[in-house]
């Protein structure tokens, strides 16, 4: 079974038809990855492949452990499958390219997409493990020399920090292109691959971080607890006693992540020069609330 390749910010995902049918009684994972490989290697593949694949990688496709039931769809409701991590999928392209030299049907601007979103998650992953565990209110600092300055405000998500990642174009691609100077030679700590991976590592998170930020003023600012702009940014932990959105016809706020990727946007834009100064300006922090609830 043949698919499309699609490549995101998360990775990589295999669009299938609505025809498309697992084998009743037959493993999903290996059903999976066979087409996986089969939409990537066209007639180059074999049956070995997807086994090779599962035995050098230990590859596993979330949700599709077990036997599959007769006339069971692949597709399913998202219409394919993706990996675990954007990683994962260049791990595969990598081993069928590089170690078994097959041709791949992946053009250069899905395979830089992809070495894309595997840059912005090795961002995401070497920060978030020095400061996982940050308690509310909390800014932990990275213990990494070539970035010192680097830090991660406690209600910094994963997705959040990917989705304005992608919009941060220049910086990603500077940290792809150390990231596979890196990969291609692997060195330790204060070798000039190293040290240039992290230090575009660092660049990106700073460049998030002129964005986040002033957000994160306006939660350490007690006096706009009671905001109703604070509904929307942080829906989930805003103080009870905060005001509701005035009026019946008020929309359903946003999710807390909706809300605040287009506050840091807008930081990151034309609001630039105001976000800064809102960092140590309480009326500044004010009024940069007020964009998430409309006003």
């Amino acid at each position: 079974m043949v698919g499309t390749i699609d490549v995101g910010r998360r990775g990589m995902f295999l669009r299938l038809g609505a025809d498309a049918r697992y084998v009743t009684g037959a493993d999903r994972t290996q059903q999976a990855l066979a087409a996986w490989v089969r939409t990537l290697v066209g007639d180059a593949y074999t049956p070995l492949l997807a086994e090779e694949l599962t035995a050098k990688l230990g590859l596993k496709i979330a949700g599709l452990a077990g036997l599959a039931e007769d006339g069971e769809a692949m597709a399913g409701d998202r219409g394919g499958f993706g990996t675990t991590t954007a990683m994962v999928g260049l791990e595969v392209v990598r081993y069928l390219r590089d170690d078994r030299r097959l041709p791949l049907r992946l053009d250069d601007g899905r395979l830089r997409r992809l070495e894309h979103a595997v840059a912005v998650e090795r961002a995401w992953i070497t920060v978030y493990d020095q400061t996982k565990g940050a308690a509310a209110g909390g800014v932990v600092r990275t213990d990494v020399a070539a970035f010192p300055s680097t830090h991660r405000h406690w209600w910094v998500s994963r997705s959040l920090f990917i989705d304005i990642a992608w919009s941060l174009g220049a910086k990603v691609e500077a940290l792809r292109v150390a990231m596979l100077a890196f990969d291609a030679h692997p060195s330790g700590a204060g070798t000039p691959s190293f040290d240039a991976q992290d230090q575009a590592m660092g660049a990106l998170w700073d460049e998030f971080n002129r964005g986040a930020d002033p957000l994160n003023a306006t939660w350490r600012d007690a006096t706009l607890r009671a905001h109703p702009g604070m509904h929307y940014l942080f829906p989930e932990i805003v103080d009870a006693t905060a005001a509701a959105p005035a009026g019946d016809a008020q929309p359903k706020p946003p999710s807390g992540h909706a809300a605040r990727v287009r506050f840091i946007e807008v930081c990151l834009g034309r609001y630039a020069a105001l976000a800064a100064r809102a960092v140590d300006d309480q009326a500044r922090a004010a009024s940069l609330v007020d964009m998430p609830a409309g006003t």
